[in-house]
């Protein structure tokens, strides 16, 4: 990679260009469980070229309200054999008034390319539950305006009941999708950082973020894909052709995996503190020091865009599962010698549990019981110690006062196991 830094008057330029080739290939087997019958085999190969340039200028420095002024920027430029050739762009500002404040900002466009999982994984077999049917007498009311009329327009009649028809899994199959196209998303943050001269060791961060992403890849459901269909705003739309229907308006068939979805829109605020000082500074001295950090994050706006026709409808993500709009780290450890103590817990504000959303429940409040898992604190314990340049013994309590994962999931806010402890050597030669 060659590096360039030029000197011009009081402005220290700094640039790096980079320029690499990249091969992927993958293997996909599906094998049957029933005589080990081989189903089907997927090679596929994805290479992409990468062209890159980044540099840093500082503007102004060692100036009377201005410790720093500094631009960034980078550019990079990406060829994949599977989506073609796309750019990606960022620029910064950083400014320094001085004492110990930061204030930073950063505009770009990003690209991502679909990988080949997301593109060629082969379709399995998928089941439906039937209860789910969007149509029928109990879930008519639990979407959209739409979902009655559109129902309608499939042919569906009027007090439509799954289980006078079936009452079994209806099979069908998910995967991959050969004609994803790449996201794109456009980025912008606004923060600072405080490092106060006064005291030592201490720093506050806070970033304002907002991600625009367009066309954002994800894997639906067959039920998301059959609700999707009745609510949008008509029956023509890219979900309606996944779903096959019985003349008497029950589904047999369904295909589901990943799609390009109109857009995600992301507003929120992340936050930080870090503080450390040795003990010494009390009066304790040979009690070695404490180290303290809370991060966190405040989600202002989760939206998605279903629809790459119509802008204007969109359901909101926050407060479901896995988006609840509070999310705080915390950790403090203390180190003597070759000790050292740690803490950590993670909080999570309540949030509705895996499978409810919140248009389910704004169409009917009672539409299950409970519907949040309420909030949740996990507390891990732990110790670590070097005997020798060679021992270094650590271990602790994960999960130390046994919360249990929610309701319908195994792995938020802790896993299964619940509270479990651990103890483990290294020694090296």
């Amino acid at each position: 990679m060659p590096d360039s830094v030029t000197n011009y008057g009081a402005t220290l330029v700094a640039a790096a260009i980079a320029g690499e080739g990249y091969k992927q290939s993958t293997l996909i087997e599906n094998c049957s469980h029933q005589g080990f019958e081989l189903l089907s085999i997927l090679r596929a190969l994805m290479q992409h070229h990468l062209n890159k340039f980044e540099g840093q200028a500082p503007i102004l420095a060692d100036l009377p309200g201005i410790e720093l002024l500094e631009l960034t920027g980078a550019f990079r430029s990406a060829d994949y054999s599977t989506v073609g050739a796309n750019d990606a762009w960022s620029t910064g500002l950083r400014y320094s008034p001085g004492f110990g404040l930061t204030i930073r900002g950063t505009f770009g466009e990003a690209v991502r390319a679909p990988n080949i999982t997301e593109l060629y994984s082969p379709q399995q077999p998928s089941s439906y539950g039937f209860q789910n049917d969007p149509c029928s007498i109990d879930n008519i009311n639990n979407g959209s305006p739409n979902r009655a009329s559109n129902c309608a327009a499939l042919g569906i009649p009027a007090g439509y009941n799954v289980n006078d028809y079936i009452t079994a899994g209806i099979p069908g199959v998910s995967g991959g999708n050969p004609n994803l196209n790449p996201e794109e998303a456009t980025t912008f943050t606004a923060g600072i950082v405080y490092e106060p001269t006064f005291v030592d060791n201490l720093t506050f961060i806070v970033d304002y973020y907002s991600i625009e992403i367009e066309g954002a890849i994800d894997s639906l459901s067959s039920v998301a894909v059959s609700e999707l269909c009745v609510d949008l705003p008509s029956i023509n739309n890219d979900y309606c052709g996944l779903i096959t229907r019985a003349p008497q308006g029950f589904i047999t068939y369904h295909q589901s995996g990943q799609v390009n979805l109109a857009a995600f829109e992301v507003e929120g605020v992340d936050f930080g503190v870090d503080y450390g000082f040795e003990l010494g500074a009390l009066g304790l001295d040979n009690w070695g020091g404490l180290d303290f950090s809370l991060q966190g994050t405040h989600m202002i706006r989760f939206d998605e865009f279903q629809d790459p026709l119509d802008a204007s409808i969109f359901e909101s993500r926050i407060g479901e599962f896995s988006y609840p709009e509070w999310i705080l780290n915390a950790r403090a450890s203390w180190t003597i010698g070759d000790l050292r103590l740690s803490w950590a817990g993670r909080w999570e504000e309540s949030q509705l549990l895996s499978g409810i959303s919140n248009q389910q429940i704004d169409a009917n409040p009672l539409f299950v019981d409970p519907s949040q898992t309420g909030d949740s604190w996990v507390h891990d314990i732990n110790f670590n110690y070097n005997f020798s340049e060679n021992i270094n013994v650590y271990g602790g309590l994960n999960n130390a006062f046994d919360e249990e994962p929610y309701l319908g999931t195994l792995s938020r806010p802790a896993g299964p196991r619940g509270r479990y402890g651990f103890l483990a050597v290294n020694f090296t030669l």
